[in-house]
């Protein structure tokens, strides 16, 4: 039985044309890792062009390495960096390569959240009204402050809408589907748990760039500010 062949990061990193995603330097000078948000804009000879929000794009030098992150991917990507257009906000990037390190393990890494983020539930008319307690790619908890009955009944798929203002990062208002996939009474109300369903790439993304901006504080001993 021939053994199956390794993924090819480049065929997969073309299948993501458009699509938001995230890279960050590996070997820079900065206080913090530069990381920034991309989308990829050309497909060349061996190489892979994004235009990036970097607003550091001046101190990408060649031969950057890079780390290339997006949940539809097996596994982070490897990357060096060709050229890079501080005009046209353009970086070029060649030899990908997979890592060892699975994307899919950040669907269970929960970011922690300290009651400030107000999520609206609701489903067939019923609504609730909570604080986020943490979230992950996967889903998040919920601390009920205002309830209806019939909103939240185990294995109900419900609508859920939330925004996040954390360490001067904001994603938008967000709205999906979710699973309700647990709950418990607590002396002060109830805490649910939800499972998203079909969770857009586009949400995906900005939550992956949160936990990597709440990682690489945390790697510095900095605490978010608030």
């Amino acid at each position: 039985m021939t053994p199956e062949s390794p993924p090819d990061p480049f065929q997969d990193l073309k299948a993501l044309y458009g699509v938001p995603t995230l890279f960050k330097l590996l070997n820079h000078h900065f206080e913090l890792p530069l990381m920034a948000q991309c989308h990829l804009v050309q497909v060349g000879v061996g190489t892979l062009v994004f235009i990036t929000t970097a607003r550091q794009i001046k101190f990408i030098q060649h031969e950057n390495g890079a780390l290339i992150v997006n949940k539809a991917l097996p596994a982070d990507v490897k990357a060096q960096v060709y050229s890079a257009d501080p005009v046209s906000k353009k970086v070029a990037f060649t030899g990908f390569a997979y890592t060892n390190f699975s994307s899919a393990k950040r669907e269970h890494q929960r970011l922690p959240m300290k009651g400030g983020v107000e999520v609206a539930l609701s489903h067939m008319g019923a609504s609730a009204v909570g604080r986020m307690k943490d979230i992950s790619l996967g889903g998040m908890a919920v601390s009920l402050t205002d309830s209806e009955p019939d909103a939240l009944t185990m294995g109900n798929v419900i609508s859920a809408r939330f925004e996040i203002m954390e360490a001067g990062f904001h994603t938008g208002g967000m709205e999906t589907l979710a699973e309700v996939v647990g709950a418990n009474d607590l002396p002060d109300g109830r805490l649910v748990r939800l499972r998203f369903v079909d969770f857009p790439k586009s949400y995906q993304a900005t939550l992956i760039q949160l936990l990597e901006l709440f990682q690489d504080r945390a790697a510095h001993g900095l605490k978010p500010t608030r």
